[in-house]
């Protein structure tokens, strides 16, 4: 497809921070830079811009210089923020485990609580889309954004198996893993999350059931 070859991880990563909704409601404080600011209202103009488009005219039917235009940046900003034209219009970054999150995770014992840990570990290395209704929307109407959903999860499990498996072992680390992704997979049909406070809780919560149901 046209104009769309994939930057390199480090750019992304260090290109936008997380957290995009937040940081443009926050406004002017010390903790929030004009240049975050910026970064964040120029990643919002690249996925609202390839999400109506790509919602209007499915995506094979849009250019990365369309998105651009109308977000009104320059075609070569696109991959500081995106890797693609699915990912741009889904609104998914990369999956990445933050430094402290995974320091608390590793810190704790071996098993004691380690699933409950690992809901907390999961919840909060996803970033949310601002608007996750709409991106179901987006991926009823046009299924061909799917592979891109799928490398996300993909990616995802892969970061939080590795943490996993660091603490608990090959088999145990997996198993846990295989338990929690499921507890996310009942979670994501439910009403969206308002934090990831919120999803850790319900993914603590269908983990509970599960194995609840396991034991009748």
């Amino acid at each position: 497809m046209r104009g769309e070859t994939s930057p390199t991880t480090s750019a992304v990563r260090e290109a936008v921070p997380l957290d995009t909704a937040a940081l443009i409601l926050a406004g002017d404080t010390e903790e929030v830079s004009l240049r975050e600011r910026k970064k964040a209202r120029t990643w919002m103009a690249l996925h609202e811009a390839a999400r109506s488009l790509v919602l209007e005219r499915g995506l094979d039917g849009v250019t990365i210089e369309e998105i651009c235009e109308v977000a009104e940046v320059s075609p070569r900003t696109f991959f500081n923020y995106f890797a693609s034209k699915a990912d741009a219009a889904l609104g998914l970054r990369e999956p990445r485990i933050h430094d402290e999150a995974f320091a608390r995770f590793a810190a704790r014992g071996a098993e004691h609580g380690a699933v409950n840990d690992l809901c907390d570990l999961l919840a909060a290395t996803i970033d949310l889309p601002p608007d996750t209704a709409r991106v179901k929307e987006l991926g009823r109407e046009r299924p061909e954004v799917s592979p891109a959903i799928h490398k996300w999860m993909s990616q995802l499990r892969t970061a939080i198996s590795d943490a996993a498996v660091d603490r608990l072992g090959e088999r145990r680390g997996r198993l846990a893993v295989a338990l929690v992704f499921a507890g996310l997979f009942e979670t994501i049909h439910e009403p969206a999350v308002s934090s990831a406070d919120d999803l850790a809780a319900r993914l603590r919560e269908r983990v509970a059931m599960m194995v609840e149901i396991a034991g009748a």
